[in-house]
């Protein structure tokens, strides 16, 4: 074997005594440990040919795992749901428009009622008011439903954006519903919003 190589070295025990069986890395294959053909030994000795044999067990069950993590948009856990509603929003429409959506199990919300709370931060062209609604359940891509948080942006000359935080309680639908955010501009200026947050508890 070459000075350089790399061998790799397994020790098994036969009838005849434990004995050590020695192939290099490059060559190392189940099929080649299926048959037992295996390499000269580092001291270049005699070619080893004990045959391998591959023994699978079967057991009883172990213990369950624990729980994976929950994917984007689900549910964090059995009482709050995170619609994902984290992109840039425009709208200078002065009719209410849906900019997003999002299904989501409210009967994963313990008890009869459920809180909303929009965090976002927005701005508006100079005189224009928006209005930000997150609205749940009504006709899918409509801005319907019960409006469940409401929030205003007024925009001044040179104004930046604006922190909103609103909230809100309604009963809890026994369902799968389209949460909604909604953006309505007063006099089709520009109302921008981005790092929207919505928890529903």
């Amino acid at each position: 074997m070459p000075a350089n190589s790399l061998a790799v070295l397994i020790e098994g025990e036969s009838l005849a005594g434990p004995f050590a069986l020695v192939v290099p890395v490059g060559e190392m294959t189940v099929e080649r440990l299926n048959q037992g053909i295996l390499g000269p030994s580092p001291t270049g000795g005699d070619a080893v040919t004990q045959t391998v044999t591959i023994v699978t067990q079967t057991g009883a069950p172990g213990q369950p795992g624990p729980p994976g993590a929950a994917g984007p948009g689900g549910s964090v856990d059995a009482t709050e749901l995170r619609p994902d509603f984290d992109g840039f929003y425009a709208c200078d429409s002065m009719d209410e428009m849906v900019v997003d959506q999002s299904y989501e199990d409210c009967r994963t919300i313990t008890g009869e009622s459920m809180t909303l709370t929009l965090l976002a931060r927005a701005r508006a062209d100079d005189g224009t008011t928006g209005t930000i609604r997150v609205r749940v359940g009504g006709t899918d891509g409509q801005p319907d439903g019960t409006v469940a948080a409401t929030a205003t942006v007024n925009g001044d000359p040179g104004s930046t954006y604006t922190t909103l935080d609103a909230s809100d309680s309604l009963a809890k639908p026994e369902a799968i519903v389209p949460v909604k955010l909604t953006i309505q501009s007063s006099d089709g200026g520009d109302v921008l919003l981005k790092e929207t947050q919505v928890k529903v508890r």
